[in-house]
């Protein structure tokens, strides 16, 4: 009987760790409107409540590279279509179509840089459990990016860029 209660008791707290579809579909929704707001605001503590470690810091890296330039990114979702909800083991990956509008703005002004940028993505969302709660583990482009914009143009040379310095001449410089 004992064992019996056991298995029961096992079932049970399996059943709640499982995610269904819908709820794994308004996890990604609600990882895409933090994402959208922790973007905007520059700060990348807005997002914790739905990624994992992993996940949160290369939020942190990417919002952290727009606040150092003194820009937030102000994203729009204008379209999302789930195309695929497959489990493997402890792990649920939700595929989806989107389109967003993207546009760079300075801190403090909210001044547009540039043109906005209407792209296109089919993403992969890795969802699991992290400290008894299940997040975004993971993202990734699950097919290229259609992206509105062209790439900016680099207005220095990329050494400068990159705080190196510059090359000596050829033949070699002055020993040190």
């Amino acid at each position: 009987m004992r064992a019996l209660v056991l298995f029961a008791a096992a079932l049970a707290l399996g059943g709640c760790q499982r995610l269904s579809d819908e709820e794994s579909i308004a996890l990604v929704v609600r990882y895409n409107a933090r994402n959208v707001e922790a973007f905007r605001a520059g700060d990348a503590r807005l997002t914790e409540e739905t990624t994992g470690l992993e996940e949160g810091k290369k939020l942190l890296g990417l919002i952290g590279v727009r606040m150092d330039q003194g820009t937030v990114l102000d994203a729009q979702l204008l379209s999302f279509e789930v195309t695929g909800v497959v489990r493997e083991r402890d792990r649920v990956q939700v595929t989806a179509r989107e389109r967003w509008r993207w546009v760079v703005r300075r801190v403090g002004t909210g001044q547009p840089l540039g043109a906005a940028s209407d792209d296109a993505y089919v993403m992969r969302y890795t969802l699991g459990r992290e400290q008894e709660r299940w997040v975004v583990l993971k993202t990734e482009h699950a097919e290229p990016p259609v992206v509105g914009r062209p790439a900016p143009e680099w207005r220095a040379p990329v050494r400068d860029l990159h705080g190196l310095p510059a090359r000596p001449p050829a033949g070699g410089g002055p020993t040190p």
